[in-house]
């Protein structure tokens, strides 16, 4: 008995249905603005982190320049806008 109220949380947790955010349809609805400067700081400050992780092995860490610029950027890119 207990099994099966567990299956069925977990089933409605993790249905597609439950993940998919509630929409209810109203008039007058307003789309939400994208934050355009903070959307392009992440992806700046992601992409200038993962090269820095993948590549400063090879690079031979800050003794690089090339290392030591991504890391500013990604430090630059963290600090929220």
């Amino acid at each position: 008995m207990a099994v099966d109220l567990l299956h069925q949380r977990a089933v409605r947790l993790w249905s597609p249905s439950s993940l998919a955010p509630a929409r209810q349809a109203r008039d007058g609805d307003q789309r939400i603005p994208v934050d355009f400067t903070g959307l392009a700081l992440l992806i700046t400050w992601v992409g200038a982190l993962q090269i820095m992780l993948d590549k400063g092995k090879d690079l031979d860490w800050f003794d690089s320049p090339s290392i030591v610029a991504l890391a500013v950027i990604a430090v630059i890119g963290f600090i929220p806008s």
